[in-house]
């Protein structure tokens, strides 16, 4: 280092140098006398501090990545001058020593140059202590390396080697040739498995279509001999009503342009459901004199939740024998949504009736027959 410079902490540290050029600068990285990473500095970015600094910030980021330990100090080829120059600029916004060094102090010729000049002197005083160390140097440009000729004392030798070479080359002709048709093979073999794989990927992604379909029609299927069940638990009173008629409309499945709008949903939100609707109506007729009955059916099938949209309207007056009875016609409608087996599990709880009387022994031995009393006459006469 020049002289008045501060050397860096260990010998083995890694420092960086930014010394200027013809063109513009150089970002060097050197670890005591060897050079481990160089790279230009463009002239755009010495234009202003702030491009100065990113291009050095840059630089140090890539050289931290690829030198063990990083870079420890950075050097600025410069004359120490009044109000610190780059060096100083630079040192208020990096987190490394920043420390300039003057290439020409200590030399008579220091004194001729102008500081802010300085630092363009560092590769050609570099280049003089090279020159100034015993033994060549690393490349000469002034007198380069110049091929000598000798005469060829081996050419029998040659010969048989290149006879040699020819032999091994034909042998490696064969070989190659060789391989290449057990690589056709393999390729081959491969090419055939790979088909394979895409017949069973195309079948399976077949299956899976099936399998959605198949899911889709249980989502939309409705069990209608268990909702019988809970319909006939659900009902109220029996004794003065009675349903004369219950009909079911299914919903139908969703279109292809329902399905691709659910697919798009899912795709930009993976957590999206799509909206559960009910999978068909169900219409009651009920017949009774009570209004009372049918708003416990509405409020029973409501308290459902499987059961939306229930209403019930009506209540004219009907005909015939029902007119007589004061019955009223009501009419129930309720949505449905699916259920799988497992979820019904409502119990109807029915009074049994009661026994029936035994009915008499007609095999009395009593004479008449077996049937009872037929002997007897009014007034206890016998016949």
């Amino acid at each position: 280092f020049a002289a008045g410079t501060e050397p860096p902490d260990a010998p083995t540290d890694a420092v960086a140098l930014i010394y200027p050029t013809a063109a513009a600068a150089e970002f060097a990285v050197v670890r005591g006398d060897e050079l481990l990473f160089s790279r230009p500095i463009p002239a755009t970015a010495l234009a202003t501090e702030a491009a100065y600094l990113a291009e050095a910030r840059r630089n140090l980021a890539v050289v931290n990545g690829q030198v063990p330990g990083g870079v420890t100090a950075l050097y600025l080829a410069e004359a120490d001058a009044p109000g610190g120059g780059w060096a100083g600029r630079l040192r208020e916004s990096l987190s490394l020593p920043v420390r300039p060094y003057d290439p020409l102090a200590g030399s008579p010729a220091a004194d001729a140059v102008p500081p802010q000049y300085r630092g363009a002197f560092a590769a050609a005083v570099g280049a003089l202590r090279l020159r100034s160390l015993p033994g060549p140097l690393p490349i000469n440009f002034v007198t380069p390396r110049q091929p000598k000729s000798e005469p060829n004392k081996n050419r029998s030798k040659f010969l048989a080697a290149a006879l040699a070479a020819c032999l091994l080359l034909a042998a490696g002709f064969a070989a190659g040739m060789w391989l290449d048709s057990q690589k056709a093979k393999e390729l081959s073999d491969l090419e055939a498995r790979k088909q394979a794989t895409d017949d069973d990927l195309n079948q399976l992604a077949v299956n899976a279509k099936r399998g959605e379909a198949a899911e889709e029609f249980l989502r939309y299927q409705v069990r209608l001999h268990d909702e019988l069940y809970d319909w006939t638990d659900l009902f109220p009173e029996i004794a003065k009503s009675r349903v004369t008629s219950i009909d079911f409309n299914a919903t139908a499945l969703p279109n292809k342009g329902e399905r691709q709008r659910d697919e798009k949903a899912k795709e930009a939100n993976p957590s999206y459901k799509p909206p559960v609707k009910p999978v068909g109506t169900a219409t009651f007729t009920v017949q009774t004199s009570d209004r009372n009955v049918v708003d416990t059916f509405v409020k029973n099938l409501a308290g459902q939740r499987h059961y939306v949209g229930v209403t019930g309207q009506g209540g004219a007056i009907t005909g015939g024998a029902a007119a007589a009875a004061g019955n009223q016609t009501f009419t129930v409608k309720a949505g449905i949504h699916s259920r799988k087996p497992d979820q019904y599990t409502r119990k109807l709880n029915v009074a049994l009736p009661k026994p029936k009387p035994k009915a008499a022994d007609f095999d009395d031995d009593g004479g008449g027959g077996g049937f009872p009393g037929f002997n007897a006459l009014p007034g206890g006469a016998t016949p």
